[in-house]
C-alpha cells in the first residue's frame, strides 16, 4: 500500500507524463473542479504573474491543449521533477519541486538535437477526499519568463491550501 507522499508524488508524476503525452483528459482528473492554476515567472527572486488564476483542470486541460497544437510533430518534450519537499497535515498537503524540460527535436540531416528549454518550480497544494488526493492549487514558477516581457502586477506567494483559492 502507498503511503500518502508516494501518492502524492505519484500524482505529480502523472501530470507530467499526460502534459509530456498531450493527454488532456487525463491532466483534468488530478485536478479538483475548483483547482486554481497559475503560470509565473520568477527573476533574482521577483515573481511576476504570467497567466492565469485559470480555475478547474477543465481549464487548464484546455489551456494546455492550445499551447501544445502548435507544437511540430518532429519534437518531444519531457518534463523531469526532482528534490519533492512534502508537507502533510491530516487531508492537505503541499509538494514542491523543482522541474526542467528536455526537448528531442529530429532535424533534417537526420540526427536530433536535444536541449534542457525550461527550468522552474511547482508549487502544489492537494486536498484528500474519500477519493484520494487531488489537487487543488498549482503554480508554475519558470526560472525564465515566458513570452513578451510587459509589467505584471506583483504575486503573493500564499495559498490557502485546502480551499482551492490563492492569495
Amino acid at each position: 500500500m502507498l503511503t500518502s507522499s508516494d501518492q502524492i508524488r505519484n500524482l505529480v508524476a502523472r501530470y507530467v507524463r499526460n502534459v509530456d503525452l498531450r493527454d488532456h483528459q487525463a491532466q483534468i482528473a488530478l485536478f479538483s473542479t475548483d483547482a486554481a492554476i497559475r503560470m509565473l515567472s520568477s527573476s533574482n527572486g521577483e515573481e511576476e504573474l504570467r497567466y492565469g488564476p485559470l480555475i478547474g483542470g477543465a481549464a487548464f486541460a484546455d489551456a494546455s491543449a492550445a499551447l501544445r497544437q502548435a507544437m511540430p510533430a518532429n519534437r518531444v518534450d519531457r518534463h523531469c521533477t526532482t528534490d519533492h519537499l512534502i508537507s502533510i497535515e491530516g487531508d492537505i498537503a503541499t509538494l514542491d519541486a523543482q522541474f526542467l524540460v528536455v526537448r528531442t527535436e529530429a532535424l533534417d540531416t537526420g540526427g536530433c538535437s536535444t536541449d534542457i528549454v525550461e527550468t522552474g518550480h511547482y508549487r502544489w497544494a492537494f486536498r484528500r477526499d474519500a477519493h484520494g488526493w487531488l489537487a487543488c492549487t498549482l503554480d508554475i514558477v519558470l526560472d525564465s519568463p515566458v513570452g513578451q516581457s510587459a509589467s505584471k502586477p506583483k504575486v503573493s506567494t500564499d495559498v490557502q491550501h485546502g480551499s482551492g483559492s490563492l492569495a
